[in-house]
């Protein structure tokens, strides 16, 4: 049973109650990912506190000034603003190089696609072109100022790996810009939402003709047990240690001071 979230109050509390830094991020789904960021933080010892999203996430940084005397750091996923601006209200935040936590991980280090034979490979192609498209008409919505809605891979595909007419008819799908379709399929570790790619792998990885098969758990596992150190995580966890160590920096300067 999953213990019950945390109110804002509350974490509020929790920050202002620990002797270490914090480090506010936006979900459990993602624990494993943000387990492997304070593992590798070392020495550093910040402590990870997952907000259950990130209109937490947000909230929390607006109302900083309630715990202006402990360290925090807010790491959150840039969604959709990858494709726009980051807005300056919350520019001392440490956004994801990728569309979320899981492009960071995807990207650069193990690829899950060595798991795929030939055939596999280009059925993930196929996929990965259908599912380009339909992310491309989300994000043009998400431009034009509309809410962005996500499926699993399985809904929107058909036996033939092309979207289902009768997703896009409930959608009210339209034609993406092209080159918005050609961006994130070629850039697709980075652009096409994180948990969606994670989804399309764990599909296409259980399929039942396969012998072996892998789940999201599985995928995730794989990718932060091999080659991890190559991957864009590594990014977040060089910036993290930077402002933490400006801190324990400025905090020794302070101490001798007094």
């Amino acid at each position: 049973m999953s213990l019950p979230r945390l109110s804002i109050d509350e974490l509020i509390a929790t920050i202002k109650r620990s002797n270490l830094p914090t480090i506010l991020v936006e979900g459990k789904s993602d624990a494993s990912i943000y387990r492997w960021i304070e593992d590798s933080l070392g020495t550093f010892n910040g402590n990870i506190i997952p907000c259950g999203g990130r209109d937490v996430v947000f909230e929390l940084y607006r109302r900083r000034n309630e715990f202006k005397e402990s360290k925090v750091l807010f790491l959150a996923d840039k969604d959709m603003w990858l494709f726009t601006a980051l807005p300056g209200e919350y520019d001392d935040i440490i956004w994801t190089n990728g569309y979320s936590i899981e492009n960071d991980l995807f990207s650069g280090g193990y690829s899950i696609e060595c798991l795929f034979d030939k055939d596999e490979k280009k059925e993930f192609d196929k996929t990965l072109k259908s599912i380009s498209k339909w992310f491309a008409f989300e994000v043009e919505k998400f431009i034009k100022g509309e809410q962005p809605q996500f499926y699993h891979p399985s809904r929107m595909l058909g036996i033939n790996l092309e979207l289902r007419e009768e997703f896009l008819e409930s959608i009210s799908y339209s034609e993406p810009n092209a080159d918005l379709v050609e961006d994130i399929q070629k850039n697709y570790k980075v652009k096409l939402r994180g948990k969606t790619l994670l989804a399309l792998y764990a599909y296409m990885l259980s399929n039942p003709r396969r012998k072996s098969k892998y789940g999201k758990d599985n995928v995730i596992e794989l990718c932060l047990k091999n080659g991890v150190e190559k991957s864009k995580l590594n990014d977040i966890v060089s910036l993290i240690k930077i402002r933490l160590s400006n801190w324990y920096i400025s905090k020794g300067a302070a101490v001798s001071r007094a």
